[in-house]
């Protein structure tokens, strides 16, 4: 606001002139999340918070096909004596992203208020605010909304589009922040798959087929300690792995001692030997 008490920054010319540019992507994180600089440039760092589990892990989200900056301008109360700033306005943007139906639907899931949000533009810089203590956090979101499907009209593609508003103008307008993003493009998103037991599992193997859950796409290239076979009890069951080679993406599981009843799944997606997948639920193992 103008009328705040503050030290007046000096405005002589220098000759680094950088400023966002037009958006083209964004990571998510949870409310609490923040990272230091020397870590902001590491994509090992980044890539683990992606994989990390649910309750601590951040998102990227696909990249943007078409943005609309849709702010709202300050607002005035002005009268013959005087002009007062109403309300400063908000920032807000109008996504719009063209993936798949599956991409889509887990977009929705995204919906609502409390998350943080970095924003990438294309100058890959990632764009968010400083905190007190020096880190770099995404802004706070006050609305994050996944909003129905814009088909497509014969001259314009069919867009998921996704309204982006945050809550306080000052994080960027006081401390914003924007570093070098050109980690971004060695990142990978988890990837969901599915798991199905092929014929009926015995004592000493069981067949598994992995799958991307979106598109059937075979999943190749797992090795045994990627798979996670437990007990009923929730004990580990030791196994070994051979994949087929006649079948794309299907396992032969071999106990190293003997199965029992329990479950199937892959490892938790920062352990997995390739990046980055996930398993949407354990399968039921029956040992007759």
């Amino acid at each position: 606001m103008v009328e705040d008490c503050v030290d007046k920054g000096n405005l002589g010319l220098v000759r680094c002139n950088k400023l966002p540019a037009m958006l083209k992507g964004m990571i998510t994180t949870p409310p609490g999340f923040s990272i230091t600089e020397a870590n902001a440039a590491l994509p090992a760092f980044w890539q683990a918070r992606l994989q990390d589990v649910k309750a601590s892990r951040l998102y990227l989200w696909p990249e943007f096909d078409k943005v609309e900056d849709v702010s709202t301008d300050a607002a005035y109360d002005e009268s013959p004596l005087s002009e007062l700033v109403a309300d400063p306005g908000k920032y807000k943007w109008k996504a719009m992203i063209s993936q798949n139906l599956c991409t889509h639907k887990a977009m929705f899931t995204h919906s609502g208020k409390g998350d943080r949000v970095f924003l990438w533009d294309v100058k890959n810089n990632l764009i968010g605010t400083r905190l007190s203590n020096g880190n770099f956090a995404g802004f706070k979101l006050s609305l994050l909304n996944a909003e129905k499907l814009k088909f497509g009209n014969g001259s314009e593609g069919t867009y998921s589009p996704v309204y982006i508003v945050l809550r306080d103008h000052l994080e960027l307008d006081k401390n914003g922040m924007m570093l070098s993003g050109n980690l971004v493009n060695e990142l990978t998103s988890i990837i969901d798959v599915t798991l199905t037991v092929i014929g009926t599992p015995s004592s000493s193997a069981i067949v598994v087929e992995a799958e991307l859950t979106c598109d059937g796409t075979a999943l190749v290239g797992l090795i045994a300690a990627d798979f996670l076979v437990l007990t009923t009890a929730g004990g580990a069951q030791a196994k070994t792995s051979l994949e087929s080679t006649t079948i794309p993406g299907r396992y032969t599981l071999t106990a190293s001692t003997s199965f029992t009843d329990g479950t199937l799944a892959l490892v938790p997606s920062a352990s997995i030997s390739v990046k980055a997948y996930e398993s949407v639920a354990a399968v039921a193992i029956d040992v007759p």
